[in-house]
């Protein structure tokens, strides 16, 4: 599997991955036969030819099983046909998932997103909804709990040690 950052304004996968990624250069990470790639946005001009970034994708489908494409946001990228971006990359990818930040990406932006995807010719399979800025549930529970304990401590530690052994609001995914 190569997983690979494209054309990212702050690329982060070198720093998850706890090595440093040449630009364009996939490095294998493990024996399990997982490797990282990076392209920054400043990347080499190559990247930004259409034919060039046509031949490495084929590349890469054809010396790995599967190929995930992390790109920069839809709605910063130069549409078809003006330059290489995101839209351009996922027009010519078997499938697309796109990734929503809870609570900050607005509605409005996500259907322009869509849109412009489908202008483009990708194949939209759904949307993600990644919620990792927000509290979770027993989080959110506990802090409700602590509104009430300076007038009914009683109570409040009752509720505190309830939500603290329901085991479903332990589970993290």
């Amino acid at each position: 599997m190569l997983l690979a950052e494209i054309f990212a304004d702050k690329p982060m996968l070198a720093n998850r991955c706890g090595m440093h990624l040449p630009p364009g250069e996939p490095v294998r990470i493990g024996a399990e036969g997982l490797s990282a790639l990076s392209v920054p946005a400043n990347g080499p001009a190559n990247w930004q030819q259409r034919d060039f970034f046509a031949w490495r994708m084929a590349a890469w489908q054809r010396d790995y099983d599967l190929v995930v494409l992390d790109l920069a946001p839809v709605l910063a990228s130069p549409a078809p046909g003006e330059g290489m971006g995101s839209l351009s990359v996922a027009a010519n990818a078997a499938c697309t998932l796109m990734v929503v930040l809870a609570g900050k990406t607005k509605a409005e932006a996500v259907k322009k997103a869509q849109d412009r995807l489908g202008r483009a010719g990708a194949n939209l399979l759904g949307i993600v909804l990644n919620d990792r800025e927000n509290p979770s549930l027993k989080e959110e529970l506990e802090r409700e709990v602590s509104r009430i304990a300076g007038f009914l401590p009683g109570l409040a530690r009752r509720l505190r040690s309830r939500v603290r052994r329901l085991p479903v609001l332990g589970v993290e995914i």
